[in-house]
């Protein structure tokens, strides 16, 4: 006798025309297009995905790295920016100072110029002052003559009487 789960199956069976030689051989060939395809396609472009997964791992790594090398790099460029000017302040200050010093030297380089030429000047002075005095002193003396020639009524002098007439004179001058 044969059991209803048979049964149902062998209905089953004739009713779709499934064939069990047809099915194993279907299974045979399903299996061979597996592993070829699992061969020759599958695990070639599982082997590129993983290439191309990596790539992009490595870029993304990179990209930090990037990042990271550039927040460095500004930072360093913020420093450098601060000592440039640091060093520019300083240079300024020195500077400065330096032009401080060169003002003074020539402040008093100018004093001492000045001084020299206030000396000089008063040399000049007491020397034309000394010229005037003597020719003051000349003209002195040949106007003393002149009235000593008329109120005596004569027409030249001594030797001694010029020397007596300009001491009289130079006696006049130092009072």
């Amino acid at each position: 006798m044969v059991e209803p789960a048979q049964f149902a199956m062998q209905t089953f069976i004739q009713k779709f025309g499934i064939d069990w030689k047809l099915m194993i051989a279907q299974l045979i060939n399903f299996g061979i297009v597996f592993f070829i395809l699992r061969a020759f396609a599958y695990k070639p472009i599982l082997k590129l995905l993983d290439e191309r997964k990596k790539k992009i791992e490595d870029g993304l790594g990179f990209a930090e790295k990037s990042k990271s090398e550039f927040a460095s790099i500004e930072t360093l460029k913020a420093e450098e920016v601060t000592k440039a000017q640091k060093q520019g302040m300083e240079i300024v200050k020195s500077a400065e100072v330096t032009a401080g010093k060169v003002r003074d030297q020539i402040v008093a380089g100018g004093e001492e110029e000045k001084s020299k030429l206030i000396a000089t000047g008063k040399a000049l002075l007491a020397e034309q002052k000394g010229r005037m005095e003597k020719g003051v002193y000349e003209q002195a003396v040949t106007l003393v003559e002149a009235a000593l020639g008329k109120v005596l009524g004569k027409t030249s002098f001594k030797n001694e009487e010029r020397d007596l007439i300009a001491q009289t004179v130079s006696e006049i001058k130092v009072k």
